[in-house]
């Protein structure tokens, strides 16, 4: 399946790039999987910055197609998901 990953914030400058369609081929598409996927694409350092693996948690806001997004959310072709750092302020 294709789907089209966005990067905003600091994720665009480690990932080099603010956008990119990748191919998941998993038998279990969801956002956890993804991350995998794109931990192997940007050199095995992808989910140390978007996931807490003490606690298996996201480190990061996740969206798809618009919606908030957990580690399980299934994915299906031609989604758009977007990672970010969520706002804090006051």
């Amino acid at each position: 399946m294709r789907i089209t990953v966005k990067y905003l914030g600091f994720l665009n400058s480690f990932t080099k790039t603010a956008k990119q369609t990748i191919e998941l081929n998993v038998t279990e598409p969801n956002i956890f999987s993804l991350i995998d996927a794109l931990d192997d694409i940007h050199d095995n350092e992808f989910r140390t910055h978007v996931l807490d693996t003490k606690n298996n948690t996201l480190k990061v806001q996740v969206l798809v197609n618009g919606e908030a997004a957990g580690l399980y959310t299934v994915v299906k072709d031609g989604d758009e998901i977007v990672f970010f750092m969520p706002m804090f302020g006051g």
